[in-house]
């Protein structure tokens, strides 16, 4: 039995080899920025919802506070 050596097969390489070396790099900046900006409007969209459940949570608070206020300063006992 024969025992194969995956190691030394020839394996054909492209053409424009050295073309997609060189770009390399500037891909690779690409995906960066293109991750860097995703990353930005997660955090935004994120900070823009915690905003705006702390101002209705505010608001209710204060809509309790003054319909409590006003419930009690208007109300006559018999």
């Amino acid at each position: 039995m024969q025992k194969e050596n995956y190691y030394s097969k020839h394996i054909p390489l492209p053409q424009d080899l050295r073309q997609l070396l060189l770009q390399a790099p500037a891909i690779a900046n690409k995906q960066k920025r293109e991750r860097s900006f995703w990353l930005l409007t997660v955090c935004f969209f994120l900070a823009l919802n915690i905003g705006m459940y702390v101002h209705y949570d505010k608001q209710q608070d204060e809509a309790t506070a003054a319909s409590y206020e006003y419930l009690t300063q208007t109300y006559q006992y018999p």
